[in-house]
């Protein structure tokens, strides 16, 4: 009875527990099973969400499936998912979880090499690879690319190590023999790339990869000749090779035989496969390059720009490409009429309009400066660029006091935004802005004979940027007019010659200001130098030079400068009276 009684106690005493523990494992079971259940839904929807581009649904449901039960698969969708939104941080999270949780996976490492490649980081890319040619030894492709980006990132060496490797376990191929050549030539082993390669032309024939590889390597070795001759017979065997077109037009460049780059870039920009923004950039490349005394060369280029433009009529890209071409070449009527239709059609673009003063300004055409300046200035209140052209316009036609209330108005407007501020189109800063606006003012106020307010105007200019060659130049030459200050003028002038030494208008006033000195002899000698860097063509340089010669009793001298100052458009009134003083 008593052993009875104690199996009953005992059992009393463990039946609560055991049935409490039994019920809990079946709650647990169940609860289980409904979140597999769940989490197969949620990933359904995920992907169908995805599937229709619903990709915000997509990421809600499987982070709801993340928090169910972290899953690999789970993770290497949100990975892609985050990497396709532009969301760095939460791709490579994902990224790393899913290889973390399945690094058998091939494509968990490929999809976070992706996302390094994406977004340049170039350690980790390399990180990853080097983990896949540890873990997947027998992926070739893979240790190609790993080599690859080791080239890629200036690591010759390590990648012809890789390549060597290659050809000892997949044997040779024209692939690896190229690839071991460029990282010799890169590695500066040029002797050894040349060998390489003839080696492979030994054995494969004149294959273009090997071929192309092969000019390179004479290149490299100076010997551009040789190089030459490759690239000619490729581009007349495979004209219509993108690769060879690419690599040979390259080449031309370089060389500056633009005659003959021009000749692919038109293959280039007549194929329909090639990318506009690729055609673009090619022609906006060249067209920067070519002399503009070189006329034929320009005249093909002209053709080209035509053909693009017809081929996008719609693409202002294109147009803006014939403007920048027609203005490189003085051709400003050309390149205004299409200014007016960009204009007409997107009066919003800013590029366009500042293109059009330019041209305006460049051909000293004010009245249509202050019509596009003012119609700008509607569009674009807040931009204070307008208010500099239109100042500097109404200064040129005489109306110091309009010029005067643009200047004023521009600064208000800098200040609003503060000097700091830069134009996220142009990348000009608004301190910039503000020295010229400032300069602007130093020269209305010194027209409207108000010395002391020009001169705080040019100070204040100079606090912002002591080394702004213009205020400096400008500053002093009106104190030399003046005959005030002439030493502080000269040590201003001083610092631009300095830093511009064959810049004609800063020799000039270097000389004009040793002139008023009564330092004869060493003002003739700038202003004869600053004649000698082009400054035969300025009116006021050689109506200076002129009154040098007189004052050094050369008075023919000083008769022969002064009428080829009226021949380039100086005062003909002033410059007869001086002349007038030797010829009665």
């Amino acid at each position: 009875m008593k052993r009875r009684k104690y199996i009953l106690v005992l059992f009393l005493m463990v039946t609560p527990a055991f049935f409490l523990q039994v019920a809990g494992q079946k709650e647990t079971e169940k609860m289980k099973s409904e979140k597999i259940e769940n989490f197969k839904y949620l990933f359904s929807e995920a992907i169908k969400q995805k599937i229709f581009g619903n990709y915000g649904n997509a990421v809600k449901y499987f982070l709801e499936c993340e928090k169910i039960k972290p899953d690999d698969a789970v993770e290497y969708q949100l990975s892609g998912l985050f990497a396709m939104a532009g969301d760095r941080k939460h791709a490579i999270e994902y990224g790393r979880k899913a290889q973390m949780h399945d690094p058998g996976n091939i494509w968990y490492y490929y999809q976070l090499a992706s996302i390094y490649q994406m977004y340049g980081m170039t350690d980790s890319l390399l990180a990853v690879y080097q983990k896949i040619t540890e873990r997947f030894p027998d992926l070739i492709k893979d240790k190609m690319n790993y080599a690859d980006i080791l080239m890629h990132t200036g690591q010759a060496e390590k990648a012809l190590k890789i390549y060597q490797d290659l050809e000892k376990e997949s044997g040779i191929s024209i692939e690896i023999l190229q690839k071991e050549a460029e990282a010799l030539l890169k590695a500066g082993k040029s002797e050894k790339a040349m060998e390489k390669i003839d080696e492979a032309i030994k054995i494969f024939g004149k294959e273009k990869q090997l071929l192309l590889t092969k000019a390179s390597v004479l290149m490299e070795k100076g010997r551009p000749e040789e190089a030459d001759g490759i690239y000619r017979n490729l581009i007349k065997e495979y004209p219509d090779d993108r690769e060879v077109r690419k690599e040979v037009y390259e080449y031309f460049v370089k060389r500056e035989q633009y005659d003959d780059a021009l000749d692919i870039l038109r293959k280039i920009v007549e194929d329909e496969m090639v990318n506009p923004q690729e055609k673009i950039n090619y022609v906006f490349d060249l067209s920067g390059k070519i002399n503009e005394t070189d006329t034929l060369s320009q005249e093909k280029m002209e053709d080209i720009l035509n053909d693009l433009n017809m081929q996008y009529s719609g693409d202002i890209r294109t147009s803006l490409l014939l403007v920048d071409h027609y203005s490189r070449n003085e051709q400003y009527d050309k390149a205004k009429a299409i200014i007016r239709v960009i204009l007409k059609r997107y009066p919003e673009y800013g590029m366009s309009w500042r293109q059009m003063l330019y041209i305006c300004d460049q051909t000293g055409d004010q009245d249509s400066v202050i019509y596009y300046g003012e119609k700008a200035r509607e569009i674009f209140p807040k931009e204070p660029l307008y208010d500099i052209y239109l100042g500097y316009a109404w200064m040129q036609k005489g109306d110091n006091e309009k010029a005067l209330k643009y200047a004023l108005e521009g600064i208000q407007k800098v200040d609003r935004r503060g000097t700091g501020y830069v134009d996220k189109e142009t990348g000009i800063d608004y301190k910039s802005y503000k020295r010229q606006f400032y300069g602007l003012l130093g020269e209305i106020y010194k027209n409207l004979g108000e010395y002391k307010k020009s001169d705080e105007a040019f100070e204040t200019g100079l606090k912002l940027d002591p080394k702004d060659d213009l205020l400096l130049n400008n500053y002093s030459y009106y104190l030399s007019l003046r005959k005030e200050k002439l030493k502080k003028a000269l040590r201003m002038s001083g610092k631009t010659v300095k830093r511009n030494p064959e810049n004609p208008t800063y020799l000039d006033t270097y000389g004009w200001i040793l002139f008023q000195m009564g330092k004869l002899r060493d003002a003739e000698k700038y202003i004869r130098k600053a004649l000698e860097n082009g400054g035969e063509s300025s009116a006021e340089i050689l109506e200076h030079y002129g009154d040098i010669m007189e004052a050094n009793k050369r008075k023919e001298k000083a008769v022969e400068y002064w009428k080829k100052a009226i021949e380039k458009g100086g005062d003909q009134k002033r410059l007869t009276e001086k002349i007038k003083r030797y010829q009665q």
